[in-house]
């Protein structure tokens, strides 16, 4: 999670002390296993850059357990039990895990409690019904952007070793934006 994207959810910047801090997920990996269907974010849609509306299925990346050997590498914050409420709201669909015995980091302290979201196992199976009934899944452009951006922060080797063990995306990538729907029409001259 890029710096921008949880000062966003949270409410607030973050200074030095409280993050990022590059880590270490060990027995876990990344995969295309997060649906994201219209239903869950009312009041706006998802529109193509020619203005025709999406109706498909966005898709993100979520962690699964995993061998010993696999390692995610990411960002550690720390944040308060208020910012952990806002960020369960951003993350519906995902479950809070404790990870604390599965993460290192260099100032980790030993009684550092570790939190993590991963897909609910009935919002990951929703995906394959979506997929069963041909429906249009795609991966947005710009999520795969802030997650760069994410890894951008923590250094070049970051990001290489976030390429480096994230599968490529299974669907394609688009460029879609986010439009209200209760904004007013505006009339246009003819």
């Amino acid at each position: 999670m890029s710096q921008r994207s949880i000062a966003q959810t949270v409410g607030r910047s973050f200074i030095n002390a409280e993050g990022p801090f590059e880590a270490a997920l060990r027995g876990w990996k990344r995969t295309w296993n997060k649906p994201t269907f219209r239903s869950a974010h009312l009041g706006r849609v998802l529109r193509y850059t020619d203005g025709t509306e999406f109706t498909g299925v966005t898709v993100a990346l979520g962690l699964i357990p995993s061998n010993a050997k696999d390692t995610c590498i990411g960002a550690v914050y720390r944040v308060s039990e208020d910012d952990l409420g806002r960020l369960d709201r951003r993350e519906q669909g995902y479950e809070r895990i404790d990870v604390s015995t599965h993460v290192s980091w260099a100032e980790k302290q030993e009684s550092a409690h570790v939190i993590t979201y991963v897909p609910r196992p009935e919002i990951s199976a929703q995906l394959q019904t979506a997929l069963s009934a041909n429906a249009s899944v795609v991966v947005m452009k710009n999520y795969l952007e802030i997650i760069k951006d994410g890894f951008r922060e923590l250094g070049e080797a970051a990001l290489d070793q976030y390429q480096a063990t994230t599968p490529k995306p299974p669907w394609p990538v688009e460029h879609l934006t986010w439009t209200e729907t209760n904004a007013r029409a505006v009339p246009t001259a003819t």
